[in-house]
């Protein structure tokens, strides 16, 4: 991983982005309300999505590395850009779309997993975010920078594996405070939370 920059600022960095409000944590959320092995379950689907969605994400932009080094650059801006409007047409739109739906009571964990694993693949946000963030920390004169970009994303998905673990042990705690911040507010914080990953996208 020699061709992995400032690995002491990717660490806060993806804390801050794994933190703030997502699908994956509506998801995890509402299925640990009904045990914490469906919230587990879910957390493991859409981890589990998001390592396709960066091994996608790598083999395409290995594929563009090897002709035009600006091709890159332009990922990274236009990603940033998607990011953006996807977090401003998220942040002014109504909550309803935003509501989980409620949990079947019988569902099989097979099926829990599926499901999770759907979600996290049918959202177009994830693949743009880690095409646009990972290689912000990889070095442009990196030996192996498809190998440093999966080290990257393995270390960003342990991050939030370990953060949907505790939210799902301490879901009384989270559903009280999403209690008392309401389903709009925690609406508008999910496009904020897409507008800052843009933000930081473009302005590194």
């Amino acid at each position: 991983m020699n061709g992995i920059a400032h690995l002491a600022m990717f660490l806060p960095a993806a804390a801050m982005m794994i933190a703030l409000p997502g699908p994956a944590t509506v998801l995890v959320g509402a299925r640990a309300l009904c045990s914490k092995r469906k919230g587990l379950i879910a957390g493991i689907g859409m981890v589990a999505a998001d390592l396709l969605l960066i091994g996608l994400s790598g083999a395409s932009l290995a594929a563009l590395r090897a002709h035009r080094l600006i091709l890159l650059q332009m990922i990274e801006v236009g990603g940033g850009l998607a990011l953006l409007y996807l977090g401003l047409a998220h942040y002014h739109s109504p909550p309803v779309a935003d509501q989980a739906p409620p949990p079947a009571p019988r569902r099989l964990a097979r099926g829990e997993l599926a499901n999770a694993l759907l979600l996290g693949l049918s959202k177009p946000a994830p693949a743009l975010f880690f095409a646009a963030f990972l290689p912000l920390f990889i070095e442009r004169t990196a030996s192996a920078p498809l190998r440093d970009f999966y080290a990257l994303g393995a270390l960003f998905e342990a991050l939030s594996l370990l953060y949907l673990i505790a939210l799902v042990l301490s879901r009384r705690a989270t559903v009280y405070a999403a209690d008392r911040i309401g389903p709009l507010a925690m609406h508008k914080l999910r496009g904020l939370g897409l507008i800052l990953s843009s933000a930081f996208i473009l302005l590194c």
